[in-house]
């Protein structure tokens, strides 16, 4: 399940001129079935989007790259400052999330 989607904003300590690699830069929250399903129904149709999802212990994951060649990245610290933006902490760098769509949370008994 999907929760919610995030476009990444430039490094809060990067310039304002600094280059970017990718235009779309996707976050997305969702639990590991959903990444391990993702992997078998996307393939990567343009080469200026990239596609992370962040599971547990706050893993980022592409759906879309080799888990060997790939790496593992971590999103510490992440704080939703005000409804639909975000901050996050990756390789030492500040980053903000601006977020693009939001599930509905899942259903939960009464009490929990």
């Amino acid at each position: 399940m999907v929760r919610s989607i995030w476009l990444v904003a430039d490094c809060l300590n990067g310039g304002a001129h600094q280059a970017r690699v990718y235009t779309w830069d996707l976050l997305a929250f969702a639990d590991p079935l959903s990444l391990h399903r993702l992997r078998k129904a996307l393939k990567p149709l343009r080469a200026d989007v990239r596609l992370r999802v962040i599971v547990e212990a706050n893993r980022l994951q592409s759906p879309w790259e080799n888990r060997a060649r790939a790496g593992e990245v971590v999103a510490s610290d992440w704080r939703e400052c005000n409804p639909g933006e975000g901050y996050y902490t990756e390789s030492s760098r500040r980053r903000k999330a601006v977020c693009l769509w939001q599930g509905i949370a899942p259903l939960t008994p009464p009490g929990s």
